[in-house]
Formats: C-alpha cells, sequence, structure tokens
C-alpha cells in the first residue's frame, strides 16, 4: 500500500511544488509510471483533455506519440485506456497503430482499439474496414468487430449482422443482435427467419445474448417479431423451458395493447412443469389485472379457449387454477363441459391430482351437476385438495341436484361413513350426507356421533339435522328411532348428538335433554341449551327440573354455557 501511494502521488507532489498550470506534462510522466493503475488513468485523463473542443497545439504530436508507444505496455487496461484515448481525441496519426493494437490478445483491448479507428475514421470506411477485420480468424478481433460495428449499424448492415448471430462467441452474438436491431430501426426489412433465429437465442445460456434478443423482439413493431417470440414459447429441449421463460417476459416487455396477441401463448406456459416459467405467466395475467389493462371477464374467454384445447394434464391443471370464482354466466356450460371432462380423465390417472382438484372447483362454482358422481368419487382421494375441494362442491351444488342425482350419490358416500379408518375422508362424507340422504346413511351418522374426532361429529349431526328438516317426513322418524337409544346409550353422543335432539322439536324428549344439560360436559351443555330454545319455539315448556338445571348452568364458569343457558331462560320465561 505505501508503494503504491508513492506511485500515485509523487508526481502529483512534483506538480503542486513546481507551480505548474499545465496538466499536460505531469500527465505525461503519469503515462510512464510502473503502476498501472497510474498510468492508465493518465492516459484516460489525456483523452479527454485532447478530444475535438479541447485543448491543441503543439503538444498533441507529443501526447499522440506517447500514448501510441504505451500501446505496447505489458499492462492490459494501459493499452486499453490508451487506445481509447487516441480514439477520444480521433487521431488520424495513430490509425495504422490501432489497427494493429485491434489484434490485441486482450479482447477488451482489441474492442477498445477497434473503436478508436471506428470513431476516426468516416463512418462509411469504418463500415468497410470493421466487416472486414471480422473475417480475421482470431476470435477476439470478431469481437471487437462487431462491437465496434453497433453504434453504426444502418440498414445496410443488417446481413452482417445475420451472420454473427450463429457464432459461437457469446459476446458476438449479443452485439450481432443489438446491432441487428439498429438496422431494424433504421430501416432495414430483414426475412421472416431472421427473427426466428433471435427468438432462438432467447435460450442462451448467457443472459447478456437473452436480454439483447428480447429488446430487439419487444422493441421492433414488426409482425414476425410476434410471430417468432410465440413459436419460441413452445421451444424443447435441454434449453427449452429459459426459452419459453424469455419468450413469455418478451412479450410482457411489448406493453399493452401490443402483447394481445401473445397472451394465448402466455396462458398455454400456465402448466410448465418449470416454476420459473410458471411465475412469469402468472406474472403477466397478474399485472394486467393489477394495472387494470384488461378485467377478468376479458381475460378469462382466452383462457377457456385454450382450457378446451389443452391436450396435457399440466396445461388444463395450470390454466383452470387462474380461473377464479367469477365465471361468466354465458360461459358457464363451457366452463363445465370442458371441465367435467378433465375430471374424467383425471380419475384415471391418479398422478395428476391438480385437475381433479381445479376441475371439481370449476364444476362447483359453474353450479353445473353434470359430474357430480365424480366428484362424490373424489371424497375418497388420497390428496387432501382434491377430497376437500370434492367435499365443497357437493355442499355447493346438492341445490341444484335432482333427486335421481342425489339417490347415485348417496352410496358413494356411504362406505366413508361405515370404514372410518381415515377420519378425513368420514369427515367429508359425514357433512354432505344430509345434502344426498338415504336411510341406509341414518344409522352410522348416528354412530359417528360417539367419533373421536371432532369435525366428524359435527359432520354427522349436520347431516342428521338435514335429514330431520327434509321433506320427507320418513327421514324424521327413522332418525329418532335411531337417535334416541344412542343417546341413552352413551354420554359420548351426547355433544352433538343433542343438537339433531334440538332438531327434532318433540316435548316428549325433554327429560332426555335435561339429563344432557345437567351430566354433559360443557360443549353438551351449551349445545343442549341451543337445543332447548328450539324445543320452546315449538312446544309450550313447563318443566321445573328443565328450568334448574339451566339455572345452575348459568352460573358455569364457561362463559360459552352462561350465554346459551341464559338465552334458554330467556325463552322459557316468555
Amino acid at each position: 500500500m505505501k508503494q503504491y501511494l508513492v506511485y500515485i502521488f509523487l508526481p502529483l507532489m512534483t506538480w503542486a511544488q513546481t507551480d505548474e498550470v499545465n496538466p499536460v506534462p505531469p500527465l505525461l510522466r503519469n503515462l510512464e509510471a510502473t503502476n498501472p493503475r497510474v498510468a492508465a488513468s493518465a492516459a484516460r485523463s489525456l483523452g479527454v483533455i485532447f478530444s475535438p473542443g479541447g485543448r491543441s497545439g503543439e503538444e498533441v504530436k507529443q501526447v499522440t506519440d506517447t500514448l501510441m508507444e504505451t500501446l505496447g505496455a505489458t499492462s492490459a487496461n494501459v493499452r486499453r485506456e490508451s487506445a481509447s484515448a487516441l480514439g477520444a481525441m480521433l487521431s488520424t496519426a495513430a490509425l495504422s497503430t490501432l489497427k494493429e493494437t485491434v489484434k490485441d490478445a486482450d479482447y477488451t483491448v482489441a474492442i477498445a482499439a477497434a473503436t478508436a479507428v471506428r470513431k476516426i475514421l468516416p463512418v462509411e470506411d469504418a463500415r468497410v474496414y470493421l466487416k472486414e477485420i471480422a473475417g480475421d480468424p482470431a476470435e477476439t478481433v470478431q469481437i471487437a468487430a462487431y462491437d465496434a460495428m453497433v453504434e453504426i449499424a444502418g440498414p445496410n448492415d443488417a446481413a452482417f449482422m445475420v451472420q454473427g448471430l450463429g457464432a459461437g462467441n457469446w459476446r458476438i452474438q449479443a452485439n450481432s443482435v443489438r446491432g441487428l436491431e439498429r438496422s431494424i430501426q433504421a430501416g432495414a426489412r430483414p426475412e421472416s427467419e431472421v427473427f426466428d433465429q433471435v427468438a432462438d437465442l432467447l435460450g442462451n445460456d448467457v443472459s447478456n445474448v437473452a436480454e439483447a434478443s428480447l429488446h430487439l423482439l419487444a422493441r421492433v413493431r414488426h409482425p414476425d417479431a410476434m410471430r417468432a417470440v410465440i413459436a419460441a414459447s413452445d421451444a424443447e429441449g435441454a434449453n427449452g423451458w429459459r426459452t419459453r421463460m424469455y419468450a413469455v417476459r418478451t412479450i410482457y416487455n411489448m406493453g399493452y395493447p401490443r402483447m394481445r396477441d401473445g397472451l394465448p401463448a402466455v396462458i398455454r406456459q400456465l402448466g410448465n412443469p418449470t416454476a420459473n416459467v410458471v411465475s412469469e405467466a402468472r406474472g403477466v395475467l397478474n399485472w394486467l389485472r393489477s394495472e387494470r389493462k384488461m378485467h377478468q371477464r376479458d381475460i378469462f374467454p382466452l383462457l377457456l379457449t385454450e382450457l378446451e384445447a389443452a391436450e396435457e394434464d399440466h396445461t388444463r391443471a395450470g390454466i383452470m387454477s387462474e380461473m377464479n370464482h367469477d365465471i361468466p354466466s354465458q360461459q358457464m356450460s363451457r366452463v363445465a363441459k370442458v371441465a367435467s371432462n378433465a375430471l374424467e380423465q383425471g380419475l384415471e390417472n391418479k398422478a395428476v391430482w391438480a385437475v381433479r382438484a381445479h376441475a371439481i372447483n370449476l364444476l362447483a362454482w359453474s353450479e353445473n351437476t353434470m359430474a357430480i358422481e365424480n366428484i362424490a368419487t373424489c371424497v375418497g382421494d388420497d390428496v387432501p385438495n382434491v377430497r376437500q375441494n370434492a367435499g365443497n362442491a357437493l355442499s355447493r351444488l346438492w341445490s341444484h341436484c335432482t333427486e335421481e342425482q342425489k339417490a347415485k350419490v348417496a352410496p358413494i358416500l356411504q362406505p366413508h361413513l361405515v370404514d372410518t379408518r381415515d377420519w378425513r375422508k368420514t369427515s367429508i362424507a359425514a357433512r354432505n350426507s344430509g345434502y344426498y340422504p338415504s336411510t341406509e346413511a341414518i344409522a352410522p351418522l348416528v354412530k359417528l356421533l360417539s367419533h373421536g374426532v371432532q369435525n366428524v361429529r359435527n359432520g354427522a349431526a349436520q347431516s342428521l339435522i338435514n335429514m330431520v328438516q327434509h321433506k320427507d317426513a320418513a327421514y324424521r322418524g327413522s332418525v329418532e328411532t335411531t337417535l334416541l337409544p344412542e343417546l341413552n346409550a352413551t354420554d359420548l353422543s351426547w355433544e352433538q348428538g343433542v343438537r339433531v335432539l334440538g332438531a327434532l322439536q318433540n316435548s316428549a324428549n325433554v327429560e332426555l335433554l335435561t339429563r344432557i344439560l345437567g351430566r354433559g360436559n360443557w360443549r353438551a351443555q351449551e349445545n343442549g341449551a341451543r337445543a332447548t330454545i328450539q324445543l320452546v319455539n315449538a312446544n309450550k315448556l313447563e318443566n321445573k327440573a328443565l328450568n334448574d338445571v339451566l339455572i345452575r348452568n348459568a352460573q358455569s364458569t364457561i362463559l360459552q354455557v352462561q350465554e346459551a343457558s341464559n338465552d334458554a331462560l330467556r325463552a322459557l320465561a316468555k
């Protein structure tokens, strides 16, 4: 560090001590310093000072000669800054030396030299020169030629830039794309195949190349640009996912409304196996919604069209996941049809659970019952998302079902009421059996009132209540006949069974109700008090034992029991 400080500051100190006002002599001394950083900095400063409009005079030749000498320095940093300085000075005297420097083994030096030659020569002569050296066998020279050509690329240079697209070096490819974009913006009209070549580079391993290609395709307003991007969105192979990701990103960068033609291609990527691609696709759709460029009702028809045309399961699942609950009424039948077909195919392939889950969800919100039996079958699915969606769909669709459809669903749910090894399946079946009633389900449901899982007990009680309230009075009688022996046999059934007892509204059951209120746990006491209100609403009750137990429960330390008991006492006091 001490040696470094000496190299940097010693020349400056000399300058300050001699009171020189001309910065050129000390900069020239710095240019000969053994520290590469000092010499490179001096070269850069001299280039700025002697650039057009800056310092001129007799010193120009000395500076030019010194800079040309430093083009042979051992440090690539010094050679690069010296070449750049000569280019900034527009030094015609250094042309031949700079052309030799273009052959430097360091590509950064070669680029600086080629750029300097481009600045010094007239534009047309520079084009001829750069195209000529692009044929040099040395890769560093080729890199320099294409890099320097970007800034002056005109409409007649498009063919030259296209040649570089297939180069093995990514720097040449990136600059070829940049130069080609400039040529097209200047008026070049390349063949349609050229846009395909550029789109192929979207999947390049080097992001510089991919980003340059994206920029060209997104900014050049040519019909073949969108066509090539859409084609690239279906790319396959090892780098296929990267090409698809950048294709979607390109469509986004095209902006609205130009991107509209590419939205079907974006939608098809929703089911891509690669998360990066899916994320890009969802990002485009979310941007359209959040920025209010398109409403969901405008996007929905596009989603539906692609869903109908989709052949692969992952594509179906991805598209359906974006079709939220807001289904336009005029498209409900189309949605139901395609979702029904997807569900049927999903049942054949257990691995594609996402298809089943999303198809069931769409069927529920389209209020269509054409696949109600397949939905019921999914209550026994081993994937939680699928069976949960199936349960929710059954709860939503029962009111749209015919009696014949309900009768077909009941036997499908029945086995899960009997075989309780998986309480999750049993819970869903128990919750929905009341919507699809059958006398065969009553006994298993009553048994489930004593089940060890709260969800199962709750579901069984609610279904029994639904049957009690069924328009067919036969269900009410069957429930009561089966329920009373169970409540008398075990207090495990009291907690939820008392809810059913209240729904029956039979004053003959007051004694049993009073016993549950007096001996049951706090949940049984709370539900019992609510059941009392139902009985009072349907019957004129004057029962001292019931009144006394409610007064006692109103003093409970459990707030829920207190509130329910007081509500029941209020009902009795009317």
